[in-house]
This record gives structure tokens, sequence and C-alpha cells, in this order.
């Protein structure tokens, strides 16, 4: 059968023609980027064909046999016998096999398109010139690569033959499809060939008599020395051309640029140009010795990479590039270039990142001082950003992690919004020009020309430019340059054709000014299309199984990391991309893996920043507490000699370098980002999980901060974290509140009627356990661990008001329970903190006055008879020195007055924290508490416990009331019940610690236990009256003066300092009581009342004012002496 090229005719070809097929080289890229999805691996023909080898090795002897007689025109031969209701094998595969045929052929045609047009162009152009004919040699050069690409992806399926093959002998079975013998025939054609050898394939189509060979070798010849130089294993060419601060040394001659612009601005056509060519036309020297006569040229393109792109997705190594035509390159050179590949990175590519780096952030930082230079300096952008991205896409293929690609990255960005946010001002500076200084130059060099032949080729175009006006454009009128651009194309092909035959090479110098006109009129046009067109970083989504280990890696810069972000939102501009369906949902869940991991990094890194141990926190310390000499690490500031130490200084330079690079990070950090139908806020996503995770970096895991920490926590967090949050644009101080505010609520406890029902014992206690507790948790759970049992290792000092340490540990009791470390914690985390510790104390304290009420209750009858033996013979029970009773009984006393004084504690910051941000709040509700004659609700009784001095108890009551506890009515029984706690053998070895003005086991804290059964005296008896009252107390007072006295010899001098000064805290605590009675009692004691403030026990006093305790020990301060 004759060649089924041959019918092909070598009419002249149009320049539309070439428009056209060089217009869909893109699209025949994207269309085998889907065919490699459908035939490859894993795709269901690969797997159906490669499982059922029988049936396979049937079916392609006779797919050989049909199409062999198709050919050759012979009969051909029947396909096996179908049965009836079953489908033959061969055609379940034709609804797989007919999506890939179509692509396959239209890849055919378009190749067999090309070929026409690649053979027409090198007839008609005289040379491929980069300057006066750069818009055709660009055409040629993109469609020879393109024609290149297509046949080297085909042989890499072999099993698109077998889907030719099969559509061919089965298209019968296909509706509508036509019978097009032809067609078949070519596209088998193509495909075998393809398969056989793509390189010998490709020269035997494109230049069958050498013309093409010997065209691109004068082009190799222009630009290859330049390429081998710029791609060399250290790039030598003149960097200073591209730098906007260099001055040209003379006046240029032409309107177009050097030709260093133009082969950057297409450096990687051209480098692929020059590596097919070099592959598939192998120069020979005269001598025929064989050496190749680009050796440096060959080797530097060669060697730019360890793969070879082919499609967007697809690539191949270079070794096996290198063997799709043996005979190009040498065996020595074979050998060398997969090494020198590897580890080009290193030298070449690096320094070239570094150097386009540096170039581009000078004009980034030009055109950010002044806006207008941006559109004067874009064709450099142009340039740049062509090599830039280049590199950038070379550096995926050596698999290695750099800090300088990511530094271009982000400098290609910059200057990609600069280009979104100007486009106008761009279009509008490159219109001026086209309208005024481009087209008087055109003009001009016309005149001076003064041929008739020329000048009919040119005037069309002046009168399209005349056109042009920028007050129109300003208007809002729109200019299409495409008619105009065709017309250009059509003009210079003819003047190539023309050249040929006619001596015109006088015309050059306008056909280099109208190259400058169509680099200015692309710019008009659409200067976002052109930089992806020369910069298309929209491909990068092929490379995003790279982007994790450039966020996890730490010696990425995190500033750097958020380019990976920023890339995120061109990819939809890829129109590749959509050959894969499921490739966008992979694209979303890259981004939300990169953001999360992001994160974690940033997260760690404030950890760091804020730890305890590190130099930023423990600079603050220094003013804390002057106190605590292990709390301020000196060590770390304080220095053996007047000279710096270098590990100081690094410590000092490493965390400046940290915050700085914090900083821009969140300056750098976008406020939106689409990711095809999916708007995301890093910004405000970055925001949101910083102040959720503030607990997390300020007070890690593992430790319950003290409150010294929790204040430096959080003002580590303003000095830290505010300069964080103004880089992002985000209000610090709303979310430093959120955040306070959520560390510090337990849950479900921020509606008031909650704070209500958790106190009054509603809602059932229990420890605040939870997956990740809050800071307040924390805290809380703490304070009951204390109230529990952490209480027994420790020893109120009344004068630090706060709990200490009985023995040396490194956990610091009064750094959590006292006076000083409550306002700390409240004024950090607000009231709602204080409601946290108040409801622990609450419900301990009421399940404290229950348990010892039903003790007392247990031995009620036993008690009676020992009060009657008591009062005729002031014997004490034996019983009450260490009965099981008695014992737990003393244990929960100093348990309840414990939590009675830091419940004290607690209403006392919580008042003073509310007065500081509330000036008058408290004398406000002071005074209607005094107007008030009703009941208040528990809303009002929340109000009065949070802000008023007057504490009414009130839910300790209600907890109680709970209880259902039958009411008694023997007070008197019950104080000689405490008393009897008082003969305990537990206290026999008591002391008081005078400088303290403490005694032993927090026994001081005992006449506070008594003070709230007082206090909540008519929930426990049906009658308390003052009468009862007095002779309770009296009663009290008898019997610890039995107990004083039965063991006063026995236990020593520091048993009766001890309980003297236990006798004087008692009427100090209880109004009711009075210091005349301590005398009654105790008359063989020497009391110094001279030193001990009390207040008027008259009935009168207590009926005009009942005060607290902690109002009580204030008001005394102020009242006479007796």
């Amino acid at each position: 059968m004759a060649d089924p090229n041959a019918y092909l005719e070598e009419e002249p070809i149009t320049y539309e023609e070439i428009e056209i097929i060089a217009r869909h080289s893109e699209l025949v890229i994207a269309k085998i980027e889907q065919l490699a999805t459908l035939v490859g691996e894993n795709s269901y023909l690969a797997k159906e064909t490669t499982e059922k080898k029988k049936k396979m090795k049937e079916l392609t002897k006779y797919l050989a046999d049909y199409f062999d007689a198709l050919r050759n025109r012979k009969k051909l031969p029947k396909q096996e016998e179908r049965k009836p209701n079953k489908t033959p094998w061969p055609v379940t595969l034709l609804k797989h096999a007919l999506e890939p045929y179509i692509i396959l052929r239209y890849a055919s045609q378009w190749c067999r398109k090309a070929k026409r047009c690649l053979l027409c162009l090198v007839k008609s152009i005289s040379d491929f010139d980069i300057r006066w004919n750069q818009a055709l040699t660009v055409r040629f050069c993109q469609i020879f690569v393109t024609f290149c690409r297509v046949a080297i992806f085909m042989s890499n399926f072999k099993l698109l033959h077998f889907i030719s093959l099969l559509i061919t002998a089965y298209h019968a079975d296909i509706p509508d499809m036509e019978n097009d013998v032809r067609e078949f025939v070519l596209v088998n054609n193509f495909i075998t060939q393809a398969l056989s050898d793509p390189c010998k394939m490709i020269k035997q189509h494109t230049d069958p008599q050498g013309l093409l060979s010997e065209k691109l070798n004068r082009l190799a010849a222009t630009t290859g020395t330049y390429i081998a130089q710029l791609m060399g294993q250290f790039p030598l060419i003149d960097w200073s051309v591209f730098s906007i601060f260099s001055k040209p040394t003379e006046t240029p001659e032409t309107t177009l640029s050097e030709d260093d612009f133009f082969i950057l601005q297409h450096v990687n056509l051209l480098k692929e140009t020059m590596l097919y060519f070099v592959m598939i036309f192998p120069k020979k020297n005269s001598d025929g010795s064989g050496e190749n006569s680009f050796d440096v040229v060959v080797e530097n393109l060669l060697t730019e990479g360890p793969f070879v792109p082919i499609t967007i997705s697809m690539k191949i190594p270079i070794e096996k590039f290198i063997r799709l035509n043996k005979g190009a390159i040498s065996s020595d050179m074979a050998k060398l270039i997969p090494i020198v590949a590897s580890r080009k990175f290193g030298t070449a590519h690096r320094k070239r990142i570094q150097n386009i780096t540096i170039l581009l952030t000078e004009i980034k930082n030009m055109c950010e001082f002044d806006i207008r230079l941006l559109s004067q300096y874009f064709s450099n952008i142009i340039s740049l950003c062509s090599l830039g991205y280049y590199e950038f896409l070379s550096y995926f293929h050596f698999n290695t992690i750099c800090v300088d690609a990511l530094d271009l990255l982000a400098v290609m960005l910059d200057l990609i919004k600069l280009i979104f946010k100007h486009k106008e001002d761009i279009q509008r500076f490159y219109l001026f020009n086209l309208s005024t200084i481009d087209i008087q130059y055109l003009k001009k060099l016309v005149e001076q020309i003064g041929n008739d032949q020329i000048f009919p080729l040119i005037q069309p175009l002046i009168n399209a430019l005349e056109v042009l006006n920028l007050e129109d454009f300003d208007r809002g009128d729109q200019y299409h340059y495409y008619a105009f651009k065709i017309t250009y194309g059509r003009i210079l092909l003819f003047y190539n054709q023309l050249r040929q035959t006619s001596v015109v090479s006088y015309a050059e110098s306008i056909f280099e000014h109208l190259t400058t006109i169509m680099s200015h009129i692309e710019y008009a046009e659409d200067p976002i299309r052109t930089i992806f067109k020369y910069c298309p970083i929209s491909t990068l989504w092929v490379e995003k199984e790279h982007f994790m280990k450039h966020v996890t890696t730490p010696i990425i810069p995190l500033s750097k990391c958020i380019t990976i972000l920023e890339i995120c939102a061109y990819f939809e501009l890829d129109p590749n991309i959509y050959a894969y369906p499921e490739m966008a949902g992979e694209i979303k869940m890259a981004y939300k893996q990169v953001q999360g991991s992001l994160l974690s990094r940033l997260l760690n890194e404030l950890m760091r920043q804020c730890d305890p141990s590190g130099l930023f926190y423990q600079l603050g310390l220094q003013t804390r507490d002057l106190s605590r000499n292990s709390l301020f690490n000196v060590r770390l500031f304080k220095e053996q000699s007047d000279k710096l130490s270098n590990a100081t200084a690094n410590s000092f330079t490493k965390q400046n370098t940290i915050q700085s690079e914090l900083r821009s990070c969140f300056t750098r950090m976008p406020q939106h980002i689409r990711i095809f139908d999916l708007v995301e806020n890093p910004s405000q996503f970055f925001e949101d999980k910083i102040t959720d995770s503030f607990s997390n970096f300020l007070f890690p895991a593992g430790s319950v901060p003290d409150s010294l920490n929790v204040d430096r926590g959080f003002s580590t967090a303003f000095q830290m974290i505010w300069q964080i949050f103004a880089q992002m644009g985000k209000p610090f101080q709303r979310n430093m509140f959120i955040a306070r505010h959520q560390e510090g609520t337990t849950k479900d406890s921020e509606p008031y009627l909650q704070q209500v029902n958790l106190l009054n014992g509603s809602i059932e206690f229990t420890d605040f356990i939870s997956e990740r507790p809050n800071l307040v948790e924390k805290l809380a759970n703490k304070c009951l661990e204390f109230v529990k049992s952490g209480y027994k290792k420790t020893l109120y000092l009344t004068p630090l008001h706060g709990f200490y340490n009985l023995e040396k540990t490194d956990l610091m009791t009064s750094d959590y329970f006292s006076a000083n470390a409550i306002h700390y914690t409240i004024k950090n985390l607000g009231v709602n903190a204080g409601l946290a510790y108040d409801r622990v104390v609450t419900h301990v304290a009421a399940r404290s006055i229950t348990k010892i009420f039903k003790k007392f209750l247990e031995i009620s009858n036993d008690l009676s008879i020992w009060h009657n033996s008591f009062k005729s013979s002031t014997q004490l029970p034996p019983e009450s020195l260490s009965s099981p009773v008695f014992n737990e009984c003393c244990e929960e006393m100093i348990r309840l007055g414990c939590t009675m004084t830091l419940r004290v504690i607690i209403l006392d910051e919580m008042r003073k924290c509310i007065s500081t941000a509330v000036p008058g709040l408290e004398q406000m509700v002071d005074a209607a508490m005094d107007r008030i004659t009703v009941t208040l609700s528990g809303k009002e009784q929340l109000i009065c416990e949070t802000v008023s001095h007057r504490d009414s108890m009130y839910f300790i009551q209600q907890i109680i009331e709970l209880q259902k506890i039958d009411k008694q009515t023997d007070f008197i029984k019950f104080m000689f019940f405490i008393g009897l706690l008082l003969n305990n053998s537990k206290w026999d070895d008591i002391k008081y610690h005078t400088d303290y003005d403490s005694i032993s086991y927090n026994l001081h804290l005992f006449p506070i236990a008594l003070n709230a059964f007082i206090e909540v005296r008519n929930t426990l008896f049906i009658s308390a009256d003052d009468l009862a009252m007095e002779a309770g107390v009296k009663t009290l007072y008898q019997t610890f003066g039995a107990v004083v006295n039965s063991k006063k010899e026995v236990n020593g001098p520091n048993y009766a300092k001890a309980t003297t000064k236990l006798a004087i805290t008692f009427p100090k605590v209880i109004d009711v009581l009075q210091f005349g009675w301590i005398s009654e009692v105790f008359p063989n004691y020497s009391i110094d009342l001279s030193k001990v403030q009390f207040t008027s026990n008259s009935k009168k006093s207590r009926k005009e004012e009942k005060k607290s305790p902690r109002d009580s020990q204030k008001d005394k301060k102020s009242t006479k002496k007796k």
C-alpha cells in the first residue's frame, strides 16, 4: 500500500493555519495528559489486558491479522462467533477504549497538520532569526517541540497501539463510528512508527530533505553560546543587563530589547528545542570522526536536570531519554550526564536562583517605592520570572530542600500580586507607547526606506495603530488586537517568502520595531495573561507531593512556608488540571495538610518563645518576685567578665531572628485564598487557632501553672503575640479577651443561671475532668486536690494570707493558694475563674459541715450523757481523745477551716477585681441590700457573692438543705461536741509560731470552721437565738478550759502558749464571743489583752451589723482597745 501521508499536497501554507496549529499545541499536551490517566498502569484497560493474558494473546493475533488485511486490501478475517445474550470480551473493552482513541486520533491529526506546517515553514522562512523574525521562530519552535513531545509520549504507552487496532477492528460495534479506513490506517501508522523509534520517526516526518536541521543548526549557533553560558555548571552570563540600576553604555540603535531578554523569556522553549535538535539531528563533523561539534551545548543541556518533561505531570529520566537515540550521544558522555545532572543543582541552579532572586527583589522594592516603575520594567520582570519559573520547576526535579528556591517563589508571587493590582496602569502605559512613540517611529522607518514594495504591507498596520486613543480607553473602551496580530503574521510570512526572491534585507529594521510593537500589544492587551504565559506557576500543582516536606522541614523559614499556601490559589488557572477530575479535591486536601502543618510549626515556635525557661520569658520574671531566687535564673544573663560571651550573644541573636521570622510570616499571611470553588481565610484561620491555643503554648501540658506564671504568661502574650496579630491586621486585645474568657470559664458555666445551679447544688458537683481541660479547670482541680488532702502539708500564715509548705518541695503551695496568687489568677482569667474556685470551696465546705453534723447526730445520745457528767464533775469523756468519730471530725474541722479561709480570700479578691473594673458597684450593692426587705433570688445572691463584702453563705446553706438533715434543738450540746474535738490527742504536740501567728496543724483555723457552723445554724437547728448562742459559746469555752487544764502539765509550755493563742482567736473570728469570757475560763493564765483587737459584743451592736470574719478582722483595727 502507498504511503498514507502521500495525499498531503505541498500547498503554500497560510499564517492562519500556523496560528491555529500553534495555539492547539497547548491543547494537545493537555489532551495527552488526560490520555495518560486513561491508559496508565492503574487504568481499567491496563489491568484487564494484563490479567487476562490468554484472551489477550488471541485477540492481539486477530487484531494484527485484521489490520494487515485492511492495509493490504485483503479479505478481512472473521470475528469469533457470538453467542446469544453474551457480549464478547473485546466488545466489553470498547467503552473504555473509545475515549482514549478519540484523543489519540486528535493527537495524530494534529501531528499531521503540524508536520505540514513545519515543512512549509522551513521552505518559507529564510532564517530563524530571533529579532526581526521572532514571531515565526517562536511559532516554529512551539510546533516542533510539541510534535516531539507527542511522539515520545506515544512511545511510552504500548497500550495505545492495542486501542487503535481494537477500535479499527470493532468499529462496527460503536454507534455513530464512521468506517474511515484511511484515518484508521493513518492513526495506526503513526502509533507504530512512534513505538518503533520516535527519534527516527520525527526526523523522517519533519526533515525529509535536511532543511529543518540546517536552519535549526543556525538557530543553535545564534542561541547556543548564550544557553551554554547560562546552563553551564557555573553561570557566566552578564546579569547586570537585567538590573534596573545599570545604565546603557551606548545609545541603542533599535527599540527591540537585547537578545538576552528574548532568550530568558523563552528559555524553556529554546532549551527543549535545542534538546530535541541535538537528540534527533546529531551534528557530525566533516571528517566523520563522530565527535559532536556542540559538545559544550549538548552537555549543558542534558545535565540541566535528572528528568525531561513530556507533559505537565509526566517526565522521563534523562538516562531513558538518551537511549531514545543512542547514536546522538557518545558513550562516555552518556555515562557522565546522569552523574553531573544529579549534582548540578548545588552549583549552577542554586547560583542562578540566587541571582534571579536578587534582581527581582530589586525590581519589587523599587516598584513598591514608585509603582510607575512596574510598567517601565515589565519586560525585565517577564524575562526574569520566566527563568525563575524554569529554575523553580527544575528545583522540584532534584527532590531536595532549598531555602533559596522558596525565596525566589516568594518574590515572584509578590510581583504577580503587584501586576494583578496595577493591571490597568500597565495597560495604559503600553497603550500610550503604542499610540505615540511606537507609531511615530514606525512611520519614520517607513519614510526612510521609501520602497513601494514594502509600504503597502506596513500601511494597514499604521492605520490600525492610529485608532488607539488613551482617552477613549480611560472612558471604558476596550481594544482587541487579534486581527492586528494575524495581519502582522501574514505580512511577516510574506516578507520571509519575499526575501528568498528579492533583496529586501533593508526592511529588517522595520520588522524589528514591529516585534517591539507586538510585545507592547501583548502587554497592553492583558498583563496578567502575559505573566502567566511566560511564568506559568499555575502548573506547579504537579509537584504537590513536595509541598508537605517543605513545611515540615525546620530549615525552611516560616515566612517562606506561606508561599506554599499562596501558590494553591493559582492552580485553577491551568487548563491541564481539569484532565484529572479528582485533582481539585487533592489540591484542597493538600492545602489543608499544609495549613495544618504550618499551624503546628507556628504553635511549637510560639511555645518555645513563651517557654518559662526561655530568655524572653525569664527576662520578664526578674521584676516579678525578687524574694524568689529560684524563679529567675540569673545565670542566663549574668556574665563572669565584662565581655559578653559568644553563647549569650548567639542566644539573643537567635531569639531576635526567630521573632523577626514570626513577624515576617504573619506579615505575608494572606487574608483570602480561593482554591477552585473553596474560599479559605488563612489569616482568620490562624487568628482563631492561635487564640484557641493560647493556653497550650503559654502554659504547656503536663503541669499546672502557678499564679505568677499565669500572670507572666499572659504578659508574655502581650509582648510577643500582639505584634504578630498587628502584622496580620487582626485585633489582638479582642482575641486576648476571648482567650482569657475561654481559659477562665468552666464548661457550661457561662449563663448566670448555670452558675447559680452549679453553686447551689442543683447540678451535682463533680471534679473538673475533661479530655482537654482549660486553664481554669486545671486550677480548679488543683484547688479541689488541696482542700481534699493538700492542706495537711501546709500551714496558713496569717500575716501573709496564704498557705505555705511545711517541707521544702518543688511545688510552692503559696503560689496557688494565697491572697497574692488568687489575685493574679482572677486578674488574668476574670471573675469566672474566681467562681470556679468558689464552687469548689463552697461544695467542700458544705460537705464538711454536713459530715461533721451527721457524726454529731450519730453520738448525740452519748453526748447527752457526757454533757451531764461534765456539768457535774467537769470530767471529759475518754472517747474524745482518740475515737474514730472524733478523729474524723477533727480532720474535717481543719479541712473546713482551711476551706473557709480560702473562700474568704477568693471572695475578697473577686470583690477587689470587680471594684477595680467597675468602681462604686460594691457600694451600690451594699446600699441596695440595706434597703431591701424581700428574699433575694439566686441571681441576686450570685451578685452579692461576687460583689458584696457581706457574706450570707447562701449557697452553702442551699447545699446543706439538699441533704435533708433533721434540724436539732440543743445548740448547747453541739457546742459541747465542738469543745470535745479540742480534747483529741492529735493536738497534744501543737506549737504556736510567733513569727507567723499560726498554730501547728492549722489549728488556728478551728475558730473559722466553728464560725461556719454558727453562720449556717438556722439550717441545722430549729432555734438558735442569742441566749442559746451565748450559752453554747460559754459551754464551748468551759469545755476548752477543762481540756487545757487537764493537759497543761503533761503537754508543756508550748501547748499552753498555743491554746492561749487559740482561745484569743475565737472572739476575733466569732462576733458573739467576748474576750472577758477568756479570763473566766482561764483564771490562771496571764493574757495580754492590750494587743488584742476586738469589736463590741453587745446585743445592740450585733443587731445593727452582722459582719463576716473577713470584715470583722478589718473593722477591729479601728475599734477601741479594751
